[in-house]
């Protein structure tokens, strides 16, 4: 209020001073004038009546600087704590974003998001298939104790097309020729990936981030999930050696089969380490804090 009360002073009383001075000087002189006897009361009556109409004009001028001003604190004095409280919220976000990728490489983030163990329950899987088509081994409990460590499935197309190939013929395939056309097209994930990709999508979705942000995180996002269908796309070639490999129902070794498939996973898989560090370097760089710790 009392820099409001200085605008007033500023605005309306000192221009009103040096206005009425400026009319009421010459009536001053006027009246001082030797000639007192021919004092003309209808200059007098004249000059006065603009010092009260100047002095109305500015009373008014005055009222509405100090109605707008009233206006500007009280906007002020309003949406400061809610910026304030805005502001909080945006620091529990990128403090929330920070958590998730800080401190962590390559292989932290294929454990954060179970690829491991995806490719395990997909490998047993194949296996499965494999044993049944092959060795008319009944799979059906089997297949029921794989598929209830599951979440869920994405269903993908790593099939390539050969247009040689003559898809008019009625010849009946063999196992081996229906083997090697087999395109493992349904890939199974795990409660933890699913509870991890939610909340990275949980993260990039929250207002409170910037677009440039928040279109990092879904860069990450896309990378988790194409990491995911790359599952389909090693299994797809590596079903190609299996009957080669395991010629007999006794020579089927999952752990095998498992342990080739990871080996050519980390060769495809993309690099998801890089991203996270860029993440990690805008947020610091956002909130400047590199310049707080000064």
């Amino acid at each position: 209020m009392k820099v409001l009360s200085r605008y007033i002073f500023y605005i309306a009383i000192i221009p009103a001073i040096l206005i009425i001075s400026y009319y009421l000087f010459p009536l001053v002189l006027y009246a001082l004038n030797d000639n007192i006897t021919n004092f003309d009361l209808e200059k007098v009556e004249f000059f006065i009546g603009i010092a009260k109409d100047i002095i109305h004009i500015l009373f008014f001028v005055g009222i509405l600087t100090l109605t707008i001003l009233s206006y500007l604190q009280a906007k002020k004095s309003l949406f400061t704590p809610l910026k304030t409280e805005t502001f909080k919220l945006q620091i529990k976000a990128f403090e929330n974003i920070i958590l998730f990728f800080q401190n962590k490489n390559q292989f932290a983030f294929m454990d954060e998001f179970d690829y491991y163990k995806i490719l395990d329950i997909n490998s047993e899987l194949l296996v499965l298939n494999y044993s049944k088509l092959f060795f008319s081994l009944p799979i059906d409990g089997k297949y029921g104790d794989v598929i209830s460590k599951t979440k869920g499935c994405i269903v993908i197309n790593n099939k390539k097309i050969n247009k040689s190939e003559n898809t008019t013929s009625n010849k009946q395939l063999s196992k081996k020729e229906e083997w090697a056309n087999m395109n493992y097209s349904i890939v199974h994930f795990t409660p933890k990936y699913s509870d991890r990709l939610n909340e990275l999508k949980r993260l990039s979705a929250t207002p409170l981030i910037n677009q440039e942000l928040k279109s990092m995180i879904i860069g990450f996002e896309r990378k988790i999930e194409e990491n995911l269908r790359l599952v389909g796309t090693v299994l797809t070639d590596i079903a190609k050696e299996l009957p080669s490999n395991f010629s007999t129902l006794e020579s089927v070794d999952k752990n095998n089969l498992l342990s080739k498939a990871w080996k050519n996973y980390i060769k495809l898989i993309g690099n998801i380490d890089d991203d996270a560090k860029k993440i990690l370097e805008y947020i610091n760089h956002y909130l400047k804090v590199e310049d707080v710790l000064k």
